[in-house]
C-alpha cells in the first residue's frame, strides 16, 4: 500500500496543454549549445536537455510524507520518444512516450527502497504496457484499522518486495482503455515491541505474498497529464488475489477514481477528484483501503473501504508559474453500508508550481498543507494527485 507511493516520482511526459494564460515576453536569443533555457523566453527549460540525444533526466526530490519522514528520493528518467498530441473531432489526445525509471529512496526513519518502471505504447499508443517493480523497507507506525482518532501507535518494520503490470488496447475509435493487469506483493513485519501483536493484527499477516490478477478500465480525454485544463481521467481497476496463483489470501481488490478538469474562463481551472477502494474481509493490513489526502498521513486511515474527494483551484499567473488551492475530505468504513456513519476527514493546503519544461508541460513544485494531525510539505511532480 505505502510502497506503491514510493513510485509517483514515475511520471511520462505528455504533450503541452492549451495556450497559456499569458505570453512570454521577447528575449534575447540564446546560445545553440544551451540546453536549459527556453529560446523564447530565456527562461530555466529542460525541453531541449530532454530532446537531445542524452535523452534522460536526472530525478532528485525531498520526501517529506509525515509516515517515513524527511528524506530524498533520486534517480535517472530516459525518454526514448518525444511525447505526441492527436487531435480528434473532440480536441487533442496524447500519446506517452517510451520512458524508463530507474531509482532509490531513503529518510530520516530508516526507510529506504529502490524501485524502476517502464512505459511503453505500441501502434500509435492504441496498445500501452507499464511495469514496475522494486523493494523497500519502511518504518511506520500501525493506527489501527477504521476511523480511529486515537494518536496511540504500534511503530514497526514492512519489507515489501512489489511487482505491477499492466496491458491496456484501446477500444475501436473510443477514449476507453482495457486490459490485464497482474501484481505480487511479498511483505515482512516486525513490530517494534515483538512480544505483543496489536489489536487487528493476525499473525498469518506479518510474513505473506499477495498474488493478484484483473483488470484495468481506462478513460481518458485531458489536453495533458502534467497540468490538465481540461478532460477526464477515470480507471476502474479490479484485483482478484488467489491461492491458486499464489497468494495466500483470497479476497477482491477494487478502486474506482476520476479526475475531472473544467476550465473556467482566462488562466483558471478548477479540478474534481474522486477516489473510492474496496478490499474483502481477508485482506491483509498493508493491503487496506486507505484516505488519499494531501495533510494526511500515509495509511492514517485504513478499513475495507475509502472514499476520497478533493478539489483543487488552479491560477496560472504567468505563462511559467501558476498558484493553487486544495481541499478534500475522506471517509472509511469496515462495509459500504456503515460509510453513512463514519465521520468525515478533511485537509488541505497551497502550492506553487513551475514550468520546467515547456514542450513535455512538465510542472514540478511545493504544496503545504494541513490535516487533523499533521501538517506537511510535499515535492510535487503535476497536479498531486497520486494516481492521476
Amino acid at each position: 500500500m505505502l510502497f506503491v507511493a514510493a513510485l509517483i516520482v514515475f511520471v511520462p511526459p505528455l504533450a503541452a496543454q492549451d495556450a497559456p494564460a499569458q505570453a512570454p515576453a521577447p528575449a534575447a536569443a540564446k546560445p545553440d549549445d544551451d540546453l536549459l533555457h527556453d529560446a523564447k523566453d530565456g527562461a530555466f527549460d529542460v525541453s531541449e536537455f530532454l530532446d537531445s540525444r542524452i535523452g534522460f533526466f536526472p530525478v532528485i526530490m525531498p520526501i517529506t510524507e509525515p509516515a517515513v519522514g524527511f528524506g530524498a528520493a533520486g534517480g535517472l528518467m530516459f525518454f526514448n520518444d518525444r511525447p505526441r498530441v492527436v487531435q480528434t473531432p473532440d480536441g487533442p489526445r496524447i500519446i506517452p512516450p517510451i520512458a524508463t525509471f530507474v531509482g532509490g529512496m531513503a529518510t530520516e526513519n530508516g526507510s529506504w527502497g529502490s524501485f524502476a518502471a517502464h512505459l511503453h505504447n505500441w501502434n500509435d499508443g492504441r496498445v500501452r504496457y507499464l511495469v514496475a517493480g522494486g523493494y523497500a523497507s519502511l518504518n511506520l507506525d500501525w493506527f489501527g484499522q477504521g476511523n480511529t482518532s486515537s494518536s496511540n501507535s504500534f511503530p514497526y518494520n514492512i519489507e515489501a518486495g512489489m511487482l505491477l503490470q499492466k496491458l491496456t488496447f484501446k477500444l475501436g475509435d473510443s477514449d476507453f482503455f482495457l486490459g490485464p493487469t497482474q501484481r505480487l506483493l511479498s511483505t515482512k513485519t516486525s513490530f517494534d515491541d515483538s512480544s505483543v501483536v496489536p489489536p487487528g493484527i493476525d499473525a498469518d499477516w506479518l510474513k505473506s505474498t499477495v498474488s493478484g490478477l484483473g483488470f484495468t478500465l481506462g478513460y481518458d480525454t485531458r489536453n495533458s497529464m502534467f497540468s490538465p485544463t481540461r478532460g477526464t481521467k477515470t480507471s476502474l481497476d479490479f484485483t482478484q488475489n488467489d491461492e491458486v496463483i499464489g497468494s495466500e489470501f483470497d479476497y477482491s481488490r477494487a478502486s474506482l477514481e476520476s479526475c475531472n478538469y473544467l476550465p473556467l474562463g482566462g488562466p483558471f481551472t478548477l479540478g474534481l477528484r474522486g477516489d473510492a477502494q474496496y478490499a474483502g474481509d481477508e485482506a491483509p493490513y498493508f493491503d487496506l483501503p486507505s484516505i488519499g489526502l494531501r495533510g494526511i498521513s500515509a495509511g492514517r486511515y485504513v478499513d475495507n473501504v475509502a472514499v476520497t474527494l478533493e478539489a483543487e483551484l488552479r491560477w496560472d499567473t504567468t505563462a511559467r508559474w501558476t498558484l493553487l488551492g486544495f481541499g478534500g475530505v475522506g471517509w472509511v468504513a469496515d462495509k459500504v453500508e456503515e460509510m453513512d456513519e463514519s465521520q468525515g476527514r478533511g485537509a488541505g493546503g497551497v502550492g506553487v508550481r513551475y514550468l520546467i519544461a515547456k514542450e513535455y508541460d512538465l510542472r514540478v513544485g511545493i504544496d503545504v498543507a494541513a490535516g487533523p494531525e499533521d501538517e506537511a510539505v510535499y515535492v510535487t511532480v503535476g497536479t498531486g494527485w497520486l494516481r492521476d
